[in-house]
């Protein structure tokens, strides 16, 4: 265990806590115009892509998100765009 400074706090990055998938943790943690690239293989669920997750998200009114397939098929992109 190891106690922090509030300059330490600070300067932590970290993913909010909560429901979620993991991709969706690391998605609320990007900035504006930051992307996230998900290959095939990182993408579990079954029956539905990552599009869904964006639109989630969106629909909430918090921060605006872009996903698009890859043009070599191999997963997504998203990027975050508000």
């Amino acid at each position: 265990m190891k106690k922090l400074t509030p300059d330490e706090v600070k300067n932590q990055n970290t993913i909010p806590d909560g429901y979620g998938s993991p991709v969706r943790k690391v998605l609320l943690t990007l900035k504006v115009e930051e992307g996230l690239i998900i290959t095939r293989s990182e993408w579990k669920w079954k029956r539905q892509g990552p599009n869904m997750l964006c639109n989630r998200i969106n629909k909430k009114g918090g921060p605006q998100f872009k996903c698009s397939k890859l043009a070599d098929g191999s997963g997504w992109m998203m990027v975050r765009e508000k």
